[in-house]
This record gives C-alpha cells, structure tokens and sequence, in this order.
C-alpha cells in the first residue's frame, strides 16, 4: 500500500468530499500515521467540517457510504448516497434521521456538546441485523469548527446482554 493521501480519503464521488488531504490544509509529519491507524479502526468514523461536508472517513465508512449508494440505486434507481447528509443511515428511521441531523448542526453551532444513540439496521436483503451506538463529538483543530462520529458495531453486546437477562427470568 503506497502512503498516498487518495489512499485514506473517501471515494465516493461528491463535488462536496475533497479528493486529497490537500484540500483539508496541511497535515502534521504524524498525519498519514493517524489517518492509517483510522482507517484500520473496525467502527465507522468520519470527520465533518462546519457546512456539514465530509472531510475524512475510514474504510468502514467508505464502505457504508458504498453500500448506500447501492441501495440507493436498487430502491429508487438513482445514484444518490445518503439521505440526509453524509452523516446518514438509510437504515434510520425518519425520526433518528431527523434527531441526528439536529444533532449535527447544534454541535457544529456550539449549541450542544455531544449526541449519541443506539439504532437497528439491516442494510440490503441481509437477513442479519446489526445494533450500533454512534456518538457525535465536536472537534476543534486548526481553528476550525468539526466533528467527530463514529458507529460502533454493539451488537454481540446487545444480544449477550438479552441472553442474561433470559437466564436471569428463567432462574427466577
């Protein structure tokens, strides 16, 4: 893998996502190490700047943004990615989208410090769901107003923790 800035930026075409770290500024000597240790992360983060505009996603990001993309296609015949920004689940409910949404611009406003939930999705014809907590975090660096989010995979969690509590009824 050659340490090129194109490696770690997302690849879904937008006139909005820049196509080099370029584009973002300047990144110190331990930029492309982060960028890398980011991208082998297995949550699905990203970093948003202040008009909303996607700036950085790892490669469980880029994934999700392809697969949306896909279903965006086979649902509705378009190309079209994420609904409401690059921020969202196709897999949200109106509600969730709409609270995330909020969410992102009171952030991004100063408004509000975090936000953070757990939702359901099952993304195409899978029968297998998935549960995710996503936290949204604001992110200051250069003087620049951003944020932070990641959708962490909780779902083995989620179901060890119902199957204790089975047990538990089942002991009673």
């Amino acid at each position: 893998m050659r340490n090129e800035p194109e490696n770690y930026m997302n690849s879904m075409p937008s006139p909005d996502v820049p196509t080099s770290i370029s584009a973002m500024g300047e990144l110190a000597i331990a930029g492309p190490i982060a960028l890398a240790a980011l991208d082998a992360w297995p949550a699905r983060v990203c970093v948003i700047d202040d008009r909303g505009r996607l700036l950085i996603a790892n490669r469980a990001w880029r994934e999700l943004l392809r697969q949306c993309a896909r279903e965006s296609r086979e649902r509705s015949g378009t190309d079209g990615g994420c609904p409401n920004g690059p921020w969202s689940v196709p897999c949200w409910p109106r509600e969730t989208a709409q609270a995330v949404d909020q969410a992102v611009r009171d952030i991004l406003a100063g408004r509000r410090e975090s936000y953070s939930c757990e939702y359901d999705c099952r993304l195409g014809s899978s029968e297998d769901w998935r549960r995710f907590a996503m936290q949204v975090l604001p992110l200051a660096a250069a003087g620049a107003r951003m944020l932070i989010m990641s959708h962490d995979d909780v779902t083995e969690q989620r179901l060890a923790e119902a199957e204790h509590k089975t047990l538990e009824r089942r002991m009673k």
